[in-house]
């Protein structure tokens, strides 16, 4: 499936993501703001990568251990226990255990058939697909139902795999001859004729094991797979790719803002009274102008961008007088004017169009006063005449006003949004691009719609490499103002390009090496740290992020930890963290003790390792999500925090209506 290639992805990301990569050491202290203070360098010893251990290679060759590079006609494909597992304890269920027990049966069977050919199989694969289908009558259940979110996550879990399995009979053609192209490698050519099944059945088992852990290293050794298995038939390779991209590699970040939302949040401009100094008709014309102005949001429903237009209705009141010897008019007049500026967002960037104006006014004579007000006769003749050329001029005069007046709003909202579109580019630019490319991350656009009612934009960040979203991400709550859902595969991407696998570090140099990958200012990461820690992070997933049970799980995991003369070795730190929710207000705090595991420390050697990250991640260290001047804006009054969930991998977030009893539900929705 191809997918378009945004410049980047949202703010919020780096947000969440660089206070978890910062391993504790810059998280916002409980009610202390944060203060910029010097870098410090790292030394080019503490951050080059060392030889591989003895120990690190055991843990490679260990991990590697697992992956089958044989062929084996009567053992194709393992069963999946993990689905397995789930779908038997969904079949205990007396509401969902016929239906369970069906697809357990179903998935069995087809892992005994040893060919993957044949009619039987065939005939598995649909009844699969039947059972899983969204208009089954059980799937189709109501979405408050109790078991609803069960099934729908069991579903998509056979989902994912159906559509592999449907493949893999031709993918495994090549064997027999039969097939409609030739196995390639994308490094290695041909592939033998071995070769094909063989890396059908590595595939089918490293898929199983990224289902069990989760973990970036075990998504990259599917792509690998993958690439592998491209075929000379570019039909079937864009099947396979299609395949990873929709389950693998969705979207892991959906954000939703609606029209009644962004109306909130636009300006009320203040009334503007400024001096009239024109010439109208020739005429000179001096007064007074009052200017009122009431912005507002009006999405443009398209099915493939983002697309509004930014509207400013208002008046201009004016009382002016106009001289031409000897007569002086005056008059007041009143235009309402309604100006359009389009903004569309597409995969190209943020394009803008020249504003549209439209005036219509109204003018009305105040008086006429002469320099023969004084004589009889002459006077009343020479304001007859005036009034009688005043009338022939008027519609000229309306129209140069509407002119004038369309000319001036066009001018003042093009001077009122540029530059803010300008230096929200500039920001964007500052704090999403370039840290993403400091990462070699590529934001790709997944969907972009606007309705009538609301935008939606669905993006996956991801190197090519790395897999991204694969479970049903969280429902917003109905009637939402704005939701966000995030998957945990966005965080770890990240992590694991900030590259800390296998590298030895001070905290000093892992400072720098943060700043150097997020290509950050080097104040951002300004507290001092003692230079005589040394850790050395473990060869694989030495930094990974879980969003499930209502909690965050942050691991890190580490090879050796060294604090003279004490040294540490082959441990994980594990570390929760719950929400709290009070209004707008969404912050993290730890949850329980920080826990470690590991098979060559005993008592009390954890101890003293829990008494040094109990100080990392300290009880007083929140992760806060909302800035204390968004909770302070008048323009929020009255809006709260009415969903944050954690589940299968995702957070969601969902902002509303504050309401007086908390409606945090956990509700399964859709993925695509």
């Amino acid at each position: 499936m191809n997918r378009k290639r945004a410049p980047a992805t949202w703010p919020f990301v780096l947000a969440l993501i660089v206070a978890f990569a910062l391993d504790g050491l810059s998280w916002t202290p409980r009610a202390t703001a944060v203060e910029p203070r010097a870098e410090q360098a790292a030394s080019p010893a503490a951050n080059s990568r060392p030889a591989a251990s003895a120990r690190q290679r055991i843990y490679v060759q260990a991990h590697q251990a697992t992956k089958p590079h044989d062929w084996d006609e009567a053992n194709f494909w393992d069963e999946p226990t993990a689905l397995l597992d789930e779908i038997d304890n969904l079949a205990s269920d007396c509401e969902t255990g016929l239906w369970a027990a069906q697809v357990g049966d179903l998935v069995r069977e087809l892992c005994r058939q040893q060919d993957w050919q044949s009619p039987r199989t065939a005939l598995i694969l649909k009844q699969l697909r039947d059972l899983v289908d969204a208009n089954h009558p059980l799937l189709a259940s109501p979405l408050d139902s109790p078991y609803a979110g069960n099934l729908r996550r069991m579903r998509y879990a056979v989902l994912r795999r159906i559509d592999l399995w449907e493949l893999v009979p031709e993918l495994a053609a090549t064997r027999r001859g039969g097939g409609r192209g030739q196995m390639v490698s994308l490094s290695n050519g041909p592939l033998r004729e071995a070769e094909a099944p063989a890396n059908i059945t590595r595939l089918l088992s490293d898929l199983e094991r990224f289902e069990q852990t989760g973990l970036t290293d075990d998504g990259r050794d599917i792509v690998s797979d993958v690439s592998r298995l491209l075929a000379r038939d570019e039909t079937l390779a864009a099947r396979t790719h299609r395949w990873l991209d929709w389950n693998y590699r969705n979207s892991n970040l959906r954000v939703v803002c609606s029209q009644q939302l962004m109306n909130r949040l636009v300006p009320t401009p203040p009334a503007v009274e400024a001096p009239v100094h024109d010439r109208i008709l020739g005429i000179p014309t001096r007064g007074w102008s009052t200017s009122t102005a009431q912005l507002s949001i009006h999405m443009i429903p398209d099915p493939r961008t983002v697309r509004f237009t930014i509207e400013a209705k208002g008046f201009v009141l004016a009382r002016t007088a106009s001289r031409r010897d000897p007569v002086t008019v005056y008059s007041n007049s009143d235009s309402a004017y309604l100006a359009r500026k389009q903004v569309q967002l597409t995969d190209e960037g943020l394009k803008t169009w020249p504003a549209e104006v439209e005036v219509s006014n109204n003018s009305r004579l105040r008086g006429i006063e002469t320099d023969f007000d004084d004589i009889p006769l002459i006077g009343a003749l020479v304001e007859s005449i005036a009034r009688h050329k005043h009338a022939e001029s008027e519609p000229a005069v309306r129209r140069v006003a509407r002119r004038k007046v369309a000319s001036r709003v066009e001018e003042e909202v093009e001077a009122a949004i540029e530059p803010k579109l300008a230096r929200l580019r500039q920001q964007y630019r500052e704090r999403v691009v370039s840290p993403l490319e400091g990462l070699s991350l590529a934001a790709s656009i997944i969907e972009m719609q606007t309705t009538d009612a609301r935008l939606t934009s669905r993006l996956r960040l991801a190197a090519d490499e790395q897999l991204a979203a694969s479970t049903p991400r969280p429902m917003a709550l109905a009637g939402s103002l704005a939701s966000l859902q995030m998957h945990q595969s966005l965080a770890n991407n990240i992590c694991d390009r900030v590259d800390l696998d296998g590298h030895t570090f001070t905290l000093p140099g892992l400072q720098q090496r943060l700043v150097k990958a997020f290509r950050l200012a080097p104040e951002v990461l300004s507290e001092e740290y003692p230079s005589d820690l040394l850790i050395q992070f473990a060869p694989r997933d030495a930094l990974t992020v879980r969003f499930e049970a209502g909690h965050i799980e942050l691991t890190l995991g580490v090879a050796e930890l060294r604090k003279p003369p004490k040294v540490w070795r082959d441990f994980q730190v594990r570390v929760c963290y719950r929400p709290q929710v009070h209004g707008l207000d969404v912050r993290f705090v730890r949850d329980g003790t920080v826990q470690l595991r590991g098979e060559h420390f005993g008592r009390d050697p954890q101890i003293a390792l829990r008494g040094i990250f109990s100080k990392v991640f300290s009880h007083d260290r929140e992760l806060v999500l909302v800035n204390h001047s968004i909770l302070a804006d008048p323009r929020l009054t009255g809006l709260a925090v009415t969903q944050c969930v954690l589940s299968d991998g995702w957070i969601g977030i969902s902002l509303g209506v504050a309401q007086t009893t908390n409606q945090a539900l956990r509700r399964v929705g859709p993925l695509y």
